[in-house]
């Protein structure tokens, strides 16, 4: 079975590892939600970590920037997969240095 482990790091950013399925990304998108929830208008994850991603754990990701940014927050994935690469999820997006 595919594992994706995530740990919230200090400074708040999400960082994923392992392979992102669906259900890894559903992981991402409950714990952005608490984020959300506790007043985060900016949330990060990052990818670097994820040896491997399928189209319905980008799919998820997805869905999560447009269901966040509905509510005045951004999401910001940094080291997105190279299979992730033109779907959206580039491997900087939005990180200024």
């Amino acid at each position: 079975m595919r594992r994706t482990d995530l740990v919230v790091r200090p400074d708040g950013v999400l960082a994923a590892s392992g392979y992102l399925t669906c259900q890894g990304a559903d992981l991402v998108r409950g714990t952005a939600a608490s984020l959300r929830s506790g007043g985060c208008t900016r949330v990060v994850v990052d990818l670097r970590g994820v040896r491997a991603a399928d189209a319905a754990g980008l799919a998820v990701l997805q869905q999560l920037r447009r269901e966040l940014a509905a509510d005045g927050c951004e999401l910001v994935v940094r080291g997105a997969p190279t299979r992730a690469e033109g779907v959206g999820f580039e491997p900087t997006m939005g990180v200024t240095p």
